[in-house]
């Protein structure tokens, strides 16, 4: 059930926090069984990355005017991110999400980040220029997502992280609620939740 995100969950016990943790890791393999059959140990970061955008798409809903008619693609394009971008264009290949195809798009300039659905903002970015894009986004129906697992310090809606040799996911739902997106409450037991406020 997709719900508007009002308040912040209470923090989880140990045994749900366990359970969000098995929940991830399903959503991650779920996103991943396209391909041949690996090991988890043979899953690359960037494909586990890919996995997590897969899933945003899914569990994240976007008004209908953040499409230019009902049966447009949904884009997830990527800025300074070759490696990423051919993991995500193989791991949401032939895939679609509410009707609308899954496209991945290269963009060459943050500023074509108005354009897309999802805008990842990859490690070989410019501060400045991100800093820029994320301003002139705000409030429009785009989920910005940062990498900061390859250094990326742009503060946006959804943050790549690692933690015990792990890759997480943060959400942060202050700007998430002002683009008009909802999310799903089985992407907020598996994220950790800021409200970003302040």
């Amino acid at each position: 059930m997709i719900s508007r995100l009002h308040v912040l969950p209470a923090r989880p016990s140990p045994a749900r926090r366990r359970g969000a943790a098995c929940a991830l890791a399903a959503l991650v393999l779920l996103a991943l069984v396209a391909g041949p059959a690996r090991a988890a140990d043979q899953v690359s970061p960037d494909e586990v990355k890919a996995a997590f955008c897969f899933n945003l798409a899914r569990f994240v809903q976007w008004p209908a005017t953040a499409f230019e008619k009902p049966d447009a693609p949904f884009v997830i394009g990527v800025l300074a991110d070759d490696a990423f971008s051919e993991a995500l264009e193989r791991t949401v290949a032939g895939r679609s999400v509410g009707g609308h195809a899954l496209q991945v798009k290269r963009l060459k300039h943050a500023a074509d980040g108005s354009k897309v659905q999802i805008l990842f903002l990859g490690g070989g970015i410019d501060e400045t220029e991100a800093t820029s894009a994320l301003a002139a986004l705000r409030k429009l129906p785009v989920l910005t997502v940062a990498d900061a697992d390859a250094g990326v310090r742009a503060t946006t809606m959804v943050t790549f992280f690692r933690s015990q040799n792990r890759i997480r996911l943060a959400l942060t739902l202050a700007p998430i609620r002002d683009a008009g997106l909802s999310v799903s409450s089985k992407l907020l037991q598996v994220a950790v939740v800021t409200d970003g406020d302040h």
